[in-house]
């Protein structure tokens, strides 16, 4: 009797992993299965009628990009993942345009840079950072374009140049031994 319960146990075992085993195939194949573009709009795919949505994972290149997507236009929070799964870029699209923080990181996952957009533009200040995670260059966006001091720091913090930027030209620099 005992054998018998203990081969019943390890049937639900198998059985309960092949089962998690094809749900967690299935994802996998959800990726490969891209959004189409119809009239400005993303669908399901080429007979929908009815714009996409809901969160969508796909593949592009060897990169997996997860979104939002509301009445077929991407509004939420947007990630595209390395290769390796980590976070390569996160931030926010809102009525399909990249709006407020946006964080840029390595593939070892090391946060490399920080800015902000408005509109999909890059607006306001942006921060680079050396992978020891000690600040590189700040400066700061207006519509895109460069304006008012850039600072570049070596890997101790010292500030080793500064640009004056006027409608995204250099008006002076100075660099620092």
């Amino acid at each position: 009797m005992k054998k018998i319960f203990k081969y019943l146990i390890l049937l639900a075992i198998v059985s309960f992993s092949v089962m998690i085993i094809s749900c967690e195939q299935k994802n996998k194949n959800e990726l490969d299965q891209p959004l189409v573009m119809k009239e400005g709009l993303l669908y399901k795919d080429s007979t929908s009628t009815v714009p996409y949505t809901g969160r969508h994972k796909s593949k592009v290149l060897d990169k997996v990009i997860e979104y939002e997507v509301k009445d077929g236009i991407k509004n939420g929070e947007f990630i595209l993942y390395f290769p390796n799964g980590k976070i390569e870029m996160k931030g926010t699209i809102i009525n399909d345009k990249n709006q407020g923080e946006w964080k840029y990181y390595l593939p070892d996952g090391t946060l490399q840079t920080v800015g902000y957009f408005k509109d999909d533009f890059p607006d306001s200040i942006w921060t680079w950072y050396y992978q020891s995670g000690k600040v590189f260059e700040v400066g700061i966006f207006d519509k895109g374009v460069r304006k008012g001091e850039w600072k570049t720091f070596d890997e101790n913090g010292t500030l080793r140049v500064s640009r004056i930027f006027e409608n995204g030209v250099i008006k002076d620099s100075t660099v620092f031994n």
